[in-house]
Order: structure tokens, then C-alpha cells, then sequence
């Protein structure tokens, strides 16, 4: 629309030239003038409300063309983004109808269920969606996260490989890593853990990913040496002070276990695995009190399970310090 400024531009000074000469009386001109002013604001007006947002964008679209499948697509997947998943798969159901060959609008409809948790429609969605052409590797992407939520992580791998192989991705490196850290492969999770803080240092979750991987390893040196990296590079996250004060505990140095436990509360007051070994922490260092002060907390936050389990460990005498 915007290339059609300069031209209305040059009609618009002929035609009030033509005015000018026609009228002589200059009140008319005015009138006639402040006229057309306001019916072309009015017009701008009513063009910038259809151009607001996506989903007026559309639809205004979709009024236009109600049997165009791209249009009936983006409007699914714009009430996809606000959250509103039935109206979504509605719409793209439409754009499929209009075009049954049309691969986006299966991915958008895989995405719509995806954020309903309906795997086995998600699934079958995604699998149209890399049948059909062009190649797209957020099917490949999106269609692993599936897998990962119903931990079917040997298709999942497959998927995510898919994926990198089309467009690599430090995100797509950390769900690879994730799958196989479920099927507990810490040493393949770590290659391509590391994979993900290569291709961005300041990824401060691949940090933290290598630390509870390390964890797992039975290694907390190596653990807290990338959890100490975690925090520096995003000093507001608690799950990365709670990491790394378990660590510590792991190690017996519950001071600077306690110190970093209770960072993580400070964020997040209801963090209740923070208390937990925050807790745990405090009776281990032989500062009873405090521990059953962090009982209490946990119990008041209405988790029994963890109040069950920080119990169990204040039944038991702290160790003695040599």
C-alpha cells in the first residue's frame, strides 16, 4: 500500500489545482477540503484497525477469501500463538479442506494439538506435514518433542538427528541431548550437551544441562564446575543455585551448600526442592533448628511427599564433625 503514497500525492495537488481554479470563493474551498480530510483519515483509521494484529489481519483476510488456504492457515496458527488451540485447529481444518496438499497447515495443526497434549493427533499431523513437500525440519522438531512427552526417546533421537541434519540449531542439539540423557546415555547427552555451548557460550541452561548430567555421572567437581558457570551467566535462575548447593552437599561442604540453598529460596520462595535440601543441608552441618524451621516451610507450602522425605533424614543424628 505504501508505494501508492507518492502517486495519490501528486493527484491529490492536481485535484485541489482543479478545486483552486473552479472555486473561487475560498470558504467553499475549505469546506471541500477539510472534507475529504476527514474521509480519508477516517479510511486510514479503519485500515490501521484491520493491520492491529495478526489475528484482524487475518480474518479480515479470510472475509476476503474464505476458501484460500493460507489465509485460513495463518489465522488458525495467529489463535494457535494467543493459546486459543480449538479455534486454531478449527481454522487450519479448513485451510487442510481447501488445500489437502498444503504441508504448513498439518504442522500448525500438529502444533495446535501439541499445546492440547493430544499426542496421537499431534503425531499424525506432524507425519503428514513431513510427507508432503517442501522439506521442513520444524516437523522433524516438533514431532521429536512429542516423542519426548510420551518417552518414546528412541524415535525422538531420530527425529531431532532428522532435524540438525536440515537446518542445525543449538536448541535442537539440547533436545537431542535430552533424549539421551533420559535413557540415561550421559556420555552421548554430554557430546552434544557441549554441542549447545559451543554454538552459543552464553547458553547458560547448556551449563547447567552438563552439571546434572555430571551429577548423574557421580561426578558433583565436575557438576559444580559448570553449575558456578550456570550462575554467573544468569544469576536469577534457583534451579541453578538449588543444583549447585546439592552438589556441594553431595561433597560434604554443606556451608557453601547452605549459602547457594538459600539464594534459591530468596528467588523463589516456593521452591520446596530448595528447602528440601536446603533442609537436608542445615541437619547435616548440625544446625537442627534450622532444618526443622525448613520442615515446617515445606510443610506449609502443602507438599507432604517432600515433607515425608526431609523427615526421614531428621530422623537420623547428623553425622559428628571429626
Amino acid at each position: 500500500e505504501h508505494r501508492l503514497y507518492l502517486p495519490m500525492f501528486g493527484f491529490a495537488l492536481a485535484f485541489v489545482g482543479g478545486l483552486s481554479a473552479l472555486i473561487s470563493n475560498g470558504r467553499w474551498l475549505r469546506n471541500i477540503l477539510t472534507t475529504i480530510c476527514v474521509i480519508l483519515s477516517l479510511m486510514t483509521f479503519a485500515r490501521n484497525r484491520i493491520w492491529r494484529d495478526e489475528v484482524t489481519l487475518w480474518e479480515d483476510t479470510v472475509k476476503k477469501s474464505p476458501r484460500k488456504a493460507r489465509a485460513l492457515d495463518n489465522l488458525g496458527a495467529s489463535y494457535g500463538e494467543l493459546g486459543y488451540a480449538d479455534t486454531a485447529i478449527r481454522y487450519i481444518e479448513q485451510a487442510i479442506q481447501a488445500d489437502p496438499k498444503y504441508a504448513r497447515a498439518y504442522f500448525n495443526l500438529g502444533a495446535a494439538y501439541k499445546n492440547k497434549k493430544d499426542w496421537p493427533r499431534a503425531i499424525e499431523a506432524f507425519k503428514k506435514a513431513i510427507e508432503l513437500p517442501p522439506p521442513d525440519s520444524s516437523s522433524y522438531q516438533y514431532l521429536g518433542e512429542v516423542y519426548l512427552s510420551t518417552e518414546e526417546y528412541d524415535k525422538a533421537i531420530e527425529c531431532f538427528q532428522k532435524s540438525i541434519e536440515m537446518r542445525p540449531a543449538r536448541d535442537r542439539y539440547n533436545n537431542l541431548a535430552y533424549a539421551y540423557f533420559q535413557k540415561q546415555d550421559y556420555d552421548t547427552a554430554l557430546t552434544h550437551y557441549f554441542k549447545t555451548i559451543e554454538m552459543d557460550p552464553r547458553f547458560s541452561d547448556g551449563f547447567y544441562n552438563i552439571g546434572l548430567t555430571y551429577q548423574k555421572k557421580k561426578d558433583p567437581i565436575k557438576a559444580i564446575e559448570y553449575f558456578l558457570h550456570a550462575v554467573l551467566l544468569n544469576p536469577s535462575n534457583p534451579d541453578f543455585f538449588n543444583a549447585l548447593g546439592s552438589a556441594y552437599s553431595d561433597i560434604e561442604r554443606y556451608e557453601e551448600a547452605i549459602g547457594y540453598l538459600q539464594r534459591a529460596v530468596e528467588i523463589n520462595p516456593k521452591d520446596v526442592e530448595a528447602y528440601y535440601h536446603l533442609g537436608v543441608a542445615l541437619h547435616k552441618s548440625g544446625r537442627r533448628e534450622e532444618a526443622l524451621a525448613v520442615a515446617a516451610k515445606i510443610e506449609a507450602l502443602g507438599n507432604p511427599e517432600a515433607l515425608r522425605q526431609l523427615n526421614e533424614v531428621l530422623s537420623v543424628p547428623a553425622p559428628q564433625p571429626a
